[in-house]
């Protein structure tokens, strides 16, 4: 055997629990992981709409009522896609005089 440092998300075990047990066992690891996988995606949206709403001059309190969440959250991730929009125009910016 190699040593080799391995993190936890690496491995991947395979069981093989037969019958009704194993199978409810494999459903619901499938389900949790398309449960991450559109989680994920919620997130990516209301990021996205939360900028989107906040270009739009709707109130923090709006934004998170109407994405599902705290109104603290949605100044955060505002502020935040912001913050990324000054630095790539920035970046666009700097790009263009180079070329120019």
């Amino acid at each position: 055997m190699v040593d080799q440092d391995v993190s936890p998300d690496q491995v991947t075990v395979d069981w093989d629990v037969p019958g009704e047990a194993g199978e409810l066992a494999h459903q619901a690891s499938e389900l949790r992981e398309k449960a991450e996988r559109i989680a994920a995606e919620a997130s990516e949206k209301a990021e996205l709409a939360v900028v989107e709403l906040r270009g739009r001059k709707f109130s923090y309190r709006d934004i998170g009522a109407m994405t599902k969440m705290s109104y603290q959250r949605a100044q955060q991730i505002a502020e935040k896609g912001t913050k990324h929009s000054r630095e790539s125009a920035a970046a666009r910016n700097r790009r263009s005089k180079v070329g120019g």
